[in-house]
């Protein structure tokens, strides 16, 4: 059987990203003091399902761009700090479609969010990231 040669075909979907109920969308998250200069991720819906995550600036245009410091993205990778709440004390700023920024706010307060943290390290007995 061939191979589908689009990654982003009708089965795939990306972990790390939760869905967004028909969404097509691409959303940046830049990292402004990050060590070497400024870190930049963007990711894509199509259809309400995560196609795409990219390192580096967006290859297209980007609907919504979050913007946060190193010390406050590492606060949100270990789980110490919700997106969320880093939104609302001015900690992580917004860009572009406000609708769409409070989706995917509102996505990370979702199981699926927190099991994409998990993946990325042990966490100790408080729920908080090993490093």
């Amino acid at each position: 059987m061939p191979e589908d040669p689009d990654p982003s075909g009708p089965d795939r979907t990306v972990p790390g990203l939760p869905p967004l109920d028909g969404v097509t969308a691409t959303a940046a998250v830049e990292v402004t003091d990050a060590p070497g200069g400024l870190r930049s991720v963007s990711g894509r819906w199509v259809e309400g399902r995560p196609v795409e995550v990219a390192e580096g600036p967006a290859a297209v245009d980007v609907d919504v761009t979050f913007t946060l410091s190193a010390a406050d993205a590492e606060e949100i990778a270990s789980g110490r700090l919700s997106p969320s709440v880093a939104y609302m004390q001015g900690r992580l700023k917004t860009c572009g479609d406000p609708g769409l920024a409070l989706q995917i706010l509102a996505a990370t307060a979702t199981r699926g969010f927190e099991q994409w943290l998990d993946a990325l390290g042990d966490r100790d007995d408080s729920g908080v990231r090993r490093r």
